[in-house]
Order: C-alpha cells, then structure tokens, then sequence
C-alpha cells in the first residue's frame, strides 16, 4: 500500500509513547501523539490499545502472530484494525560523535571498560562502535568496580541509577565511593568534568604551595629579628 510505512510507523509510535519500557520508549520516537484509548502495557507481551479509534497491538512478534528473522536486535510486530502491518527492529547505535569524546577520555590517560547487562553479542557491538576494547557482560557492575578498585585503581563511573537518574561516581582504592546526579553522563561531559576537576585541583595545590613557601619565609625572617607582622603568615 501506498501509505504502508508511513501508518506503519504512525500506529505503532503513537501507541507506544504509553509504555516506559526500552522498546516502546525507542518505538515512540518514531511518530508524534495520537489520541489514545483502552492502552494496557501486557509485561512479555507488550502494548495495545486504540489509536485515534483504531484497534492497534505492538509486542512481540509471536504475540502478533508471526516469526521474525533471526537478529541479536529485538523486532516487535505491530497490528492495526486486527491483521499484521509489518514489524520494527530497534537495535543500539551510538551517538556520531562518541569515538571523538572516547578520544578525549584516553587523551586524559584513562583506561576504559564498558559493563552492561545485555548480550554479549550486543555489548560488544556497542563496545566496537565506541572504540572500547575491555568489556564486562554482567548485571553486577558494582563487583566489576571493586575489582578494579581492588587492584590499586580509582574507578569513575558513569550510567543510569536504579531510579533512572544519570549518576557520576567515584570509587578509590580504599573504597569509599563518591556520587553525585548530573543531567548529562555522557562521554563529553565526563571528559569536561574531569577536565575541571583537575585543573581546580590543580590550583588548590599550586595555592596551598605559596601559602607554605610564604608560611616558611615568614618563621625565617622572625627567627632573624625581621618578622614582625609577616611571622603571622
């Protein structure tokens, strides 16, 4: 049909915008709102509902009645007024200037590692589009952190918080660890972080330096008889 993929997209992206779910959320970019009714978000099924009165289903494919090929990214079938419409494969991509901001952060002598709890296959796709070569498939990123730690290394993260908010921690070798919510943890504004940290850290010491020089010359001229005021320094 001649508007197929335009209604495809439209039924499907429209209905999603109502579920939170990874899927869903990377569906819903794909059209603007409709008007919605009857929307159930079925756990391991998927989403239906009615979009602008019309009858509409996006979920699994073996939900919608049919078998997708076989991919390591996840495909959702999509129904509309009762029969099939087509399918959408969302897969992970990285952002076009990633291998860029990735630069920077080895340009400031770290080493990196990528932690996800998703596939192999996928993790290391994504690692590969970033430029990362170490790689930790695991939903325990805080036992990949210790280990690092562990290992005289002060660790850095950077990800999501069980409540969604984007987290920046710190993690010494001693173990203490350090958190604070930023609105932005990607890999560019890590790298302008670290850049500020530094150099305000940089400053603090070269400051604390002259007040020590200034604190050692002013003892020495009061222990000659020429302090005065200054010894107080």
């Amino acid at each position: 049909e001649p508007d197929h993929d335009g209604n495809l997209r439209w039924f499907a992206g429209a209905l999603a915008k109502a579920s939170d779910q990874r899927v869903e959320r990377a569906v819903a970019t794909l059209s603007a709102r409709g008007r919605l009714t009857d929307v159930e978000v079925l756990d391991g099924f998927g989403v239906q509902g009615s979009v602008d009165r019309h009858p509409v289903r996006v979920g699994s494919p073996q939900w919608i009645g049919f078998e997708a090929e076989p991919t390591i990214w996840t495909t959702v079938g999509v129904e509309v007024d009762g029969r099939r419409l087509g399918s959408i494969t969302v897969a992970d991509d990285v952002r076009p200037d990633l291998v860029r901001d990735i630069g920077r952060l080895r340009a400031l002598g770290l080493d990196l590692v990528l932690v996800s709890a998703d596939s192999e296959e996928r993790t290391r796709h994504v690692a590969q589009l970033a430029g990362i070569e170490t790689v930790h498939v695991t939903d325990d990123a805080a036992s990949v952190v210790r280990e690092l730690a562990q290992s005289g290394r002060q660790v850095a993260t950077a990800g999501l918080a069980p409540d969604g908010s984007e987290v920046l921690a710190l993690t010494t070798t001693a173990g203490d660890r350090s958190t604070i919510v930023v609105d932005d943890c990607s890999p560019a504004r890590v790298a302008d972080a670290i850049t500020l940290g530094r150099t305000t850290a940089g400053r603090i010491r070269r400051a604390r330096t002259v007040a020590a020089v200034l604190g050692v010359a002013g003892l020495m001229l009061a222990a000659t008889g020429f302090g005065g005021p200054v010894a107080a320094a």
